[in-house]
């Protein structure tokens, strides 16, 4: 018979750091779910749509629609959400163009900053920076249908009782359910005849159009957030072991606080414009496509 001679301090110590071990993987994986999950989701969808909705203007003949139509707007607010970040992580802009064309490389636009990568703050900055186009971009739709319409307390009101998305593993079909009610009610209220009669009203879809078609994510901005996405889940795991060590639930605290939910509420209506604008630009060019070809268009290129 053999006997396990290791001294029970030992055994009750072991115990302990195996679950410190597992809480702080969970609270990690939750916490990346939570805060970048259905971000990195929403941006895959942006870049599928914005990517679709340029093919089909490109198969259809009229590339110059993405560039002259909805770029001059689009790409500037694209940049800008780029510089923004830029300035407010301290990283110096070399040069900016916020509109110019190259049919070379196919750039619509483009900013170069460079960064003190000894700098902590600096470095997590290029996660912001990377992704600014979708942050500013969501904002800017935002506050347009927010305080444009004429009924756009009735906007207000779909957002303040809808808009606040709580994503977990456990409530997966609870969030989706979320995200279609969102968008039903918020689509409900902006497609109404009063707003549809109204001249602000056009204008305001052909300005979201605009910058939907543009807040996709290019390789070089994923590859700049990924620089500083690596330093935040290094931060997040030191701060991770703290609150595990604690008994502290953090990610309940991030979602009460940083009202998580309606950033994604803004992200899940510019994802939804964006769809929008794909399907109404695959009809429109469709018909002008079947009626010069004779053939149906390809519906992504």
């Amino acid at each position: 018979m053999f006997y396990n001679k290791t001294p029970f301090f030992l055994c009750i110590t072991m115990d302990y750091l195996w679950h410190i071990l597992k809480e702080l993987l969970t609270t990690t994986l939750l916490q990346i779910w939570i805060v970048f999950g259905i971000f990195f989701i929403l941006g895959l969808l942006l870049y599928f749509f914005s990517r679709s909705t340029r093919k089909v203007f490109v198969t259809s003949g009229y590339p110059q629609i993405d560039i002259f139509i909805t770029g001059w707007i689009g790409t500037p607010v694209h940049e800008l959400g780029h510089a923004l970040f830029c300035v407010l992580f301290g990283h110096t802009i070399q040069d900016m163009k916020l509109f110019k064309p190259d049919k070379a490389d196919g750039t619509l636009g483009y900013i170069t900053h460079s960064y003190d990568k000894k700098n902590l703050y600096h470095t997590v900055g290029n996660f912001f920076i990377g992704c600014g186009p979708i942050l500013l971009g969501a904002s800017i739709l935002f506050i347009l249908f927010y305080v444009g319409f004429p009924l756009s307390h009735e906007i207000a009101t779909v957002f303040n009782t809808y808009g606040n998305i709580y994503i977990s593993y456990n409530t997966i079909i609870e969030s989706l359910q979320q995200i279609v009610t969102l968008v039903w009610h918020m689509f409900s209220v902006i497609l109404t005849k009063q707003h549809i009669n109204s001249w602000q009203f056009w204008v305001i879809v052909y300005i979201a159009f605009s910058i939907a078609s543009h807040m996709q994510l290019s390789p070089p901005d994923i590859k700049t957030m990924l620089k500083g996405f690596l330093v935040i889940l290094g931060l997040l795991t030191v701060v991770n072991i703290v609150a595990v060590v604690w008994e502290f639930d953090i990610n309940a605290w991030i979602v009460l606080h940083f009202k998580i939910g309606y950033i994604y509420g803004m992200l899940v209506f510019a994802t939804s414009i964006s769809a929008a604008f794909f399907i109404v630009s695959y009809i429109c060019m469709a018909i002008v496509y079947g009626i010069s070809k004779h053939k149906l268009l390809p519906l992504f290129g």
